[in-house]
């Protein structure tokens, strides 16, 4: 079985956030993926994870991947990891927070991954 290249695709994915570039990072999730908000709720789909993620990114956020491990079959992995978020929207010092999170990301039929679920506040949200 061929490896989950996910360190690259995590970076890849960061990077197109960090940038504000919405439409490259959109491309990483499967059209009618979901993420779990903070707050608990589904966006599902490339339009509401595109809202989702044009929201985020106007908090001009910084996201750095700090740890990874990967459980991973042939057609499906679970990465889990722990990031850190540093947002500069405001004039204020720059707010920063660390916490874990969980993607599972789904083979393609081209051989790619795509992120089919993420819960990037995968910790808060279970307590």
């Amino acid at each position: 079985m061929e490896p989950v290249a996910s360190t690259g695709m995590l970076l890849s994915l960061y990077k197109a956030i960090n940038n504000g570039d919405i439409s490259s990072a959109v491309k990483f999730y499967e059209p009618d993926a979901k993420i779990i908000s903070e707050s608990g709720r589904t966006i599902k789909g490339w339009q509401q994870i595109r809202e989702y993620l044009e929201q985020f990114i106007e908090k001009r956020p910084t996201v750095i991947a700090l740890t990874e491990e990967l459980i991973e079959t042939e057609d499906f992995t679970i990465c889990l990891f722990r990031s850190r978020l540093l947002e500069s929207s405001t004039n204020e010092s720059p707010i920063q927070v660390e916490g874990s999170a969980t993607m599972i990301l789904r083979r393609q039929l081209d051989g790619s991954w795509r992120i089919a679920i993420e819960s990037p506040w995968a910790a808060s949200i279970l307590m």
